[in-house]
């Protein structure tokens, strides 16, 4: 039963700090004003680069992926502390399990904010915070190099950050061979990640997306 009690705890606090919203804290505290009023309203990093420009967007994704990094932290180093005689289905390391779980929660805090009407930003600087404890630097920094180098041939810094996020589940399985069930958590996460992305996608098909540059708005 105490095992139980501290994985929802863990998720509990890990959705938590998920759900600090950097975007709207560092728009109102430093540029005064709302960066769910600006450009597509979305609080996460391209939305607060475009608005608040590289000081602000460096900022709220600072954020976003120290929270991230934070929540894995607690799941992977704190959580297990408190276990007895800890043993979990298709896992052989209770504490990649208690990080899985952190991970999927705060990503799930950053897409559905509770204190912003359960509208957040789009996972992924969170999720890739996470990675670093959740699954490995390297793979971590592999997820990175992905984002940049689609990024920069596309031009749209949304492709960089779908294939990122279908990736994940990728690296979540190389990173867990003997652990399928932290593995399945954190491809589950990335793949909500992907769908939080759904209408990037869809103005991406049809030529619609915003590119890297570009005066043009209304990216919803």
């Amino acid at each position: 039963m105490q095992n139980v009690v501290i994985c929802v705890v863990v998720s509990l606090v890990a959705f938590l700090l998920g759900s600090i919203p950097c975007g709207v804290i560092v728009s109102k505290l430093f540029f005064g004003k709302d960066v769910r009023d600006e450009g597509s309203g979305n609080i996460g990093f391209t939305n607060s680069l475009r608005s608040m420009g590289k000081v602000g967007g460096a900022a709220v994704f600072i954020g976003d992926f120290v929270k991230g990094l934070a929540a894995a932290a607690i799941g992977l180093y704190l959580a297990p502390m408190f276990f007895v005689d800890a043993s979990f289905p298709l896992t052989t390391n209770p504490a990649e399990f208690t990080a899985a779980l952190a991970t999927f929660f705060a990503t799930m805090g950053h897409i559905f904010c509770p204190w912003l009407g359960w509208k957040g930003g789009k996972g992924i600087s969170c999720a890739f915070g996470a990675s670093f404890v959740s699954m490995s630097v390297p793979a971590a920094c592999l997820l990175f190099a992905s984002f940049l180098l689609v990024m920069l041939l596309a031009k749209y810094v949304s492709a960089g950050s779908i294939t990122a996020a279908v990736l994940y589940p990728v690296a979540a399985f190389v990173t867990h061979p003997t652990s399928p069930l932290p593995a399945i958590i954190l491809g589950v996460a990335g793949l909500v990640v992907v769908w939080a992305h759904r209408s990037n996608i869809v103005r991406i098909v049809h030529g619609n997306e915003r590119k890297i540059g570009s005066s043009k708005k209304g990216d919803k």
